[in-house]
């Protein structure tokens, strides 16, 4: 499996654990599957050279400081000086 491959199943392992906590009822076997997918989750990470849950953070701190009406508004005010 390649690099590439392995990132995409971190991916959506990933995705299907957030569905899992947030959609289904909890119950002891879908607290036994989200354990489970946790523990691929981890391994899956090793072949894939990825920290998946930290590329998550650091995304998400780029979304929160970057906001384009904002930026836009800042433009407009300034007359386009930074």
């Amino acid at each position: 499996m390649t690099v590439k491959e392995c990132r995409v199943i971190c991916e959506c392992l990933w995705d299907f654990k957030t569905h899992i906590e947030g959609e289904m009822k909890q119950n002891a076997v879908t607290q036994y599957k989200i354990n489970e997918v946790n523990k691929l989750f981890e391994k899956m990470q090793v072949p894939a050279e990825y920290d998946f849950e930290k590329q998550l953070e650091k995304c998400s701190k780029k979304k929160a400081s970057s906001d384009i009406g904002a930026d836009a508004m800042s433009l407009l005010v300034n007359g386009y000086k930074s």
